[in-house]
């Protein structure tokens, strides 16, 4: 299959307040990033990276922006950024795929996934984002979370390629 017909490719980064210490939660972020890459380059994916944000330096909206790279908020916004919250929108697997297929085949450029740290997400950061996912009612430690989304992006990328990795 592979990538749709005149379909933007899609970069995806983490985004966490705090920092994943040596162990075996960081060699699974970077098992999980070896193998989403290798199988999203085929379908729309060419890069997905992990940032870790010393949540002291991010205290306002413009700050986070600059992390970014990009506005938030303005015409011709061709980025999004998914909140990580208990709160958000429940999604299976296959949905989860369909959402990032969606993303690519509307020509969306960058997707972030923003990972609140042990105080969870700055309000500033809720109050601008639209979209909201949530991994169930749990409050999960953020080293492990890093490890359950990659796991889920990179079930999204065998999904869209067909692959038996994923099981129903």
């Amino acid at each position: 299959m592979g990538l749709v017909s005149g379909a933007k490719l899609l970069k995806i980064k983490l985004i966490a307040l705090g920092k994943t210490k040596n162990g075996p939660e960081h060699n699974l972020i970077l098992d999980y990033l070896k193998r989403s890459k290798a199988v999203g380059r085929s379908y729309g994916i060419n890069e997905i990276d992990v940032i870790d944000v010393d949540k002291r330096k991010v205290t306002s909206l413009k700050e986070l922006e600059e992390i970014l790279g990009y506005r938030l908020k303005g015409k011709g916004v061709n980025n999004q950024l998914v909140l990580l919250d208990s709160r958000g929108v429940l999604m299976s697997s296959l949905s989860f795929s369909r959402f990032i297929t969606n993303l690519i085949q509307d020509g969306v450029h960058q997707l972030d996934f923003f990972i609140g740290g042990p105080d969870g997400i700055p309000p500033y950061v809720l109050k601008t984002c639209g979209t909201s996912i949530s991994f169930g009612r749990f409050t999960y430690p953020h080293q492990l979370f890093k490890v359950m989304l990659l796991e889920q992006i990179y079930r999204a990328t065998t999904i869209m390629a067909k692959h038996p990795y994923h099981k129903e």
